[in-house]
């Protein structure tokens, strides 16, 4: 693809007339009225047009009555924007269906709003694909404009047993054929034909990699049929891997581990005081919304909670 001359005198490209055509970026008009107004990544997805070409046109309208500028966006302002800064033309769709602004503005919206992300296992898959044609993992870090570390992180999640891969399946997700074995294993139709999947997190899942199969399993059950929160689910699977003799050791100086515990601290005091600082009347009515069940069930947990609080303070006290 050719580069844009500094001097930029360059308009329209002369590739031919049609639905697709090639401009200048820097006479392409932003949408002042664009639904998104915070852009990022603009660096990392340069870098990927630089690695494999703009494989998606932005969409302009073709301004007539002005010689500022060729055209106006519609659609794709952070590929617009990693076009001039790699200073290369920019391929455009131009949408004649767009006629004022309000319609403009419409367009802007649906193509900001429609789009569906890819999940975690559709992007180990891709990868492992891209590791397949010969490419290199900072290779395939530009193509993704990501870092080499979120292109390892995704790859270790295919070292993970099949019915555990089917668990970062978002929940409401349906398999493309009803009835492909492959894409609805571990999933249960229901009375609408939406499908219900077991889910686990990410970050979780990146814990479980290093267990085998079966402790795999074992402890992404677990997490899934006692709905394990966040914090709880870490705590059970790093517990999993000590018992297995796999602990890893996180990559933490002694420094920044205890600013983490002061931050801890600092938090829970907040959050607890967020509660005890309330005006009786208003605890109270939490508390009667409430079901008595559950209100056990908490005053039970922060019971525990304390005692191991406790526990950790005289854990720091004991050093002298």
């Amino acid at each position: 693809m050719p580069r844009l001359r500094a001097s930029s005198g360059i308009t329209v490209s002369d590739a031919p007339s049609g639905v697709v055509r090639f401009f200048d970026p820097f006479r392409i008009k932003p949408f002042a009225g664009q639904i998104r107004k915070r852009f990022r990544g603009i660096r990392e997805l340069a870098a990927s047009i630089d690695e494999v070409g703009q494989t998606t046109p932005i969409k302009v309208r073709v301004l007539e009555d002005t010689t500022d500028f060729d055209a106006e966006l519609v659609d794709g302002e952070r590929r617009l924007f990693a076009c001039r800064s790699l200073k290369r033309p920019v391929e455009a769709y131009i949408d004649t269906g767009v006629v004022d602004v309000a319609t403009q503005f419409a367009h802007c919206v649906a193509a900001n709003f429609g789009r569906q992300d890819h999940d975690c296992l559709e992007i180990a898959q891709a990868i492992q694909k891209l590791k397949d044609f010969g490419k290199t993992t900072a290779q395939i870090a530009a193509i993704f404009g990501k870092s080499v570390a979120w292109v390892a992180q995704h790859t270790s999640l295919l070292r993970l047993a099949p019915e555990v891969q089917q668990m970062l399946i978002p929940a409401d997700e349906k398999p493309l054929e009803v009835g492909d074995a492959d894409d609805d294993a571990g999933a249960d139709l229901t009375a609408d034909g939406d499908f219900e999947r077991a889910t686990i997190p990410f970050s979780i899942a990146l814990l479980l990699v290093p267990l085998p199969f079966d402790l795999q399993r074992r402890a992404a059950e677990e997490i899934r049929e006692m709905g394990m929160s966040m914090v709880g689910a870490r705590r059970y699977v790093r517990g999993v891997l000590r018992d297995s003799g796999r602990h890893h050791n996180v990559r933490q100086r002694p420094k920044e581990q205890w600013q983490g515990l002061e931050s801890l601290c600092s938090r829970l005091r907040d959050m607890v005081g967020t509660y005890l600082d309330m005006q009786g009347q208003e605890f109270d009515h939490i508390l009667r919304a409430t079901a008595q069940a559950h209100r056990l069930e908490v005053a039970k947990a922060l019971r525990s909670f304390s005692r191991e609080v406790i526990e950790l303070a005289e854990c720091i006290e004991a050093v002298k």
